[in-house]
């Protein structure tokens, strides 16, 4: 057994035991891990009759499953990467595509009962019914489903079963942790996702797509309560945003704060002061006592868009609106200062009104057009978790991976074991 692989069962293992999961031994039995994580039933198996158990290989009773099926892979050695290529579609021929055919039905994404229902085929040819398979695997991995065997789908094809079965007992243990589960309604983030539900009595009434931070400013992981929610909000443009990325723009042009309706400032809440840009000293900007700081009124351009929802952090970062709509079509939306951009905000906010009965929409409405500034405190708060997820069943026990957009995985597996 490699070294890899005997690492990925020690941290499964300290896992399955931190979830008081014991396994007599935990390289010959397979773990069904109950709804509440306090059942279990050992199968005594080894990898290799594990992963002939399960017939349709993107479902699974539950995560521990899903890592011995991997490692089931992994001890097999069937697996092989995929070498760099052209970009391969519907019609094309190449050798690389029977690879393809191979590695989609070991991952259950293509069926080989479909491959004999469509008569006589070619291996080597990218047919109708591989696209469809690939657009799945695609899906199930966060690539954008193309149905194109192009550089980023080899890179997802190219992380290993050992490699998968590692990351998800990771997730394993991140997830045991989750109290969103003991609540009767929740807002959740996984940031890796890039998606935003809203849970109430254990069924999704609402989701969407979100974009998060960057890797150089990242979306923090974090417990709270959405507390209030601001409509037609202005932007209070903290220092870091300022210095990083307004200041050198106006330095190169000297209209750049009248193109995207920056105001320079002094002074907070209403009682702030406005002074013209061209007799501001820039050097003085975000310094001393009553400094010099940049904001940006309500209005269609601002940077929050209509609303944003308020929780206690010391991160300093909210969900809000965004007026760069086009951002959503993207399959990897780490584009953010570390704040949550949200696909359909106004969805979220009636939601959120109905539930605390502070508004109705026609109100709301009304607010929205006058461009006026308000400020709605929730009845009830509704806790909101942000996670970082980049393994898990959906609804349907269909397993899920994200990209480890900000490479929490080997650090937290190195802290923990090396």
């Amino acid at each position: 057994m490699g070294h890899r692989l005997a690492f990925t069962l020690l941290l499964l293992s300290s896992t399955l035991a931190s979830m008081n999961l014991h396994a007599r031994d935990i390289a010959g039995a397979r773990i069904h891990q109950g709804a509440g994580g306090a059942e279990q039933a050992l199968a005594v198996s080894d990898f290799d009759a594990g992963v002939a158990e399960i017939s349709d290989r993107q479902y699974f009773d539950s995560l521990s499953d899903a890592a011995f099926f991997y490692l089931g892979l992994a001890r097999q050695q069937q697996w092989r990467p995929v070498p760099d290529g052209p970009l391969l579609r519907v019609g094309d021929r190449h050798v690389q595509i029977a690879q393809l055919r191979q590695l989609l039905t070991m991952y259950g994404d293509l069926s080989s009962d479909s491959e004999i229902a469509s008569g006589f085929y070619d291996p080597l040819v990218f047919d109708p019914n591989l696209k469809e398979a690939l657009i799945r695997f695609q899906i199930r991995h966060g690539a954008k489903p193309d149905g194109v065997l192009g550089p980023k789908t080899r890179a997802v094809l190219n992380i290993s079963p050992q490699q998968r079965a590692y990351q998800i007992a990771l997730n394993m243990e991140r997830q045991s942790t989750f109290n969103g589960r003991f609540q009767s309604r929740y807002i959740h983030v996984n940031i890796p996702e890039y998606r935003l539900r809203y849970i109430e009595e254990g069924a999704e009434v609402l989701a969407m797509k979100t974009i998060i931070g960057r890797s150089t400013r990242q979306t923090p992981v974090l417990e709270s309560q959405i507390r209030s929610l601001v409509i037609n909000p202005s932007w209070n443009v903290p220092k870091g945003i300022a210095y990083k990325d307004i200041l050198p723009r106006w330095q190169e042009d000297s209209e750049y704060l009248e193109k995207n309706n920056l105001k320079v400032v002094s002074g907070w809440s209403n009682r702030w002061q406005e002074y013209p840009a061209e007799q501001v000293d820039q050097s003085r900007m975000y310094r001393g006592k009553e400094y010099f700081r940049f904001v940006q009124p309500p209005g269609k351009t601002n940077a929050l868009g209509r609303v944003k929802f308020l929780f206690p952090n010391q991160h300093e970062v909210y969900l809000h609106d965004t007026p760069q709509r086009s951002l959503f079509k993207e399959a990897n939306r780490a584009f953010s200062s570390g704040c949550i951009r949200l696909e359909n905000p106004m969805a979220l906010a009636k939601t959120l009104m109905k539930t605390s009965s502070i508004m109705r929409s026609s109100r709301l409405k009304k607010l929205l057009a006058s461009n006026t500034t308000k400020q709605l405190r929730l009845r009830e708060p509704v806790p909101l978790y942000l996670t970082y997820w980049t393994a898990w069943l959906d609804d349907n026990q269909m397993l899920h991976f994200g990209e480890d957009v900000y490479s929490q995985d080997e650090l937290e597996a190195s802290a923990k074991f090396l």
